[in-house]
């Protein structure tokens, strides 16, 4: 009889955690992982984020608390005066549909970046 190989095996509950809640905010799995090792694990973490919110009990409120910070702080790094531009831009070559005319990105970026000025008052 031919040994049969192992079944591979199952994801841990933190990982199944970490996919649920980075797919949840849309971040990639494997990133928030990382963020998590960093931290230590999945204790650790847990710990990390109880020092500023102790109200925070398992592991899946601390991913929720560092994915929210995760999506913040993206959200203000590519909206910074410097990049502001280039991320609109970015983002407008994904949202105009495919086949639309050559400049319709472009036309449609500029007309965000305008219009979120206006809404900022310009500070942006």
């Amino acid at each position: 009889m031919v040994a049969q190989p192992a079944p591979p095996p199952h994801p841990s509950g933190a990982i199944l955690t970490v996919r649920a809640i980075a797919n949840h905010f849309g971040l990639p799995p494997a990133f928030v992982q990382a963020v998590m090792e960093a931290e230590g694990g999945s204790h650790a973490l847990v710990r990390a984020v109880q020092r500023t919110k102790p109200q925070v009990k398992s592991l899946a409120q601390a991913l929720d608390v560092v994915c929210r910070g995760v999506v913040q702080a993206l959200a203000e790094w590519t909206l910074d005066t410097t990049r502001q531009g280039e991320f609109i831009h970015y983002l407008g070559l994904r949202m105009v549909p495919a086949g639309s005319p050559e400049d319709a990105s472009d036309t449609w970026a500029r007309t965000v970046e305008a219009r979120y000025e206006r809404l900022i008052g310009g500070h942006a």
